[in-house]
């Protein structure tokens, strides 16, 4: 199937589509990864291969934090919850957020369910390690207020510490990637 025939009827996705065979370019493979809709994104899967992040490290000198707001499976959360000081492999992209209340309001907006957890994910960050790649995207993304440092995938993360908020209804994972 072409791309175009995964979205018949659907008018803004095939807008975007349009878009983006006209105009991509390798320089602006990060701006469409942040820009596209997710089912659109697993159509262009080859094309973010080209987010070359192999020399894209921060150059911080100290301890970055980030953060990730989104829901988990319940059952994923207590395989977590079982593993603190172990260690999890994210087999894609993985976007995160130098603003806590942005990715903390992302979380919120999911509702609970019986099978879904809203997770925060706070991730620790110590530059001067050898670890996978990451970028500040900040620049070149198309939310740039989202403040987005973006990971490469298969980073791996060890999970340091699980808490519920109470406040605001939601787990807080913190991770340190390695």
């Amino acid at each position: 199937k072409t791309w175009r025939e995964n979205y018949i009827g659907n008018s803004s996705e095939l807008h975007i589509i349009k878009e983006f065979e006209r105009d991509y370019k390798q320089e602006k493979a990060v701006w469409w990864y942040t820009q596209l809709s997710e089912q659109v994104t697993q159509l262009y899967y080859i094309y973010m291969n080209q987010l070359n992040l192999s020399n894209t490290k921060s150059n911080d000198e100290y301890i970055i934090y980030v953060y990730r707001g989104q829901v988990i499976a319940k059952e994923e959360l207590e395989q977590m919850q079982t593993s603190i000081g172990g260690f999890i492999s994210i087999n894609s992209f993985f976007s995160t957020s130098r603003s806590e209340s942005k990715a903390r309001d992302f979380a919120k907006l999911s509702e609970i369910t019986d099978k879904l957890r809203r997770i925060l994910f706070k991730i620790k960050i110590d530059p001067r390690l050898p670890t996978k790649p990451f970028a500040d995207i900040e620049g070149i993304s198309y939310f740039p207020d989202e403040r987005e440092i973006l990971f490469m995938l298969g980073s791996i993360f060890r999970i340091d510490e699980i808490n519920y908020d109470n406040k605001d209804a939601l787990w807080t994972i913190n991770m340190s990637l390695c």
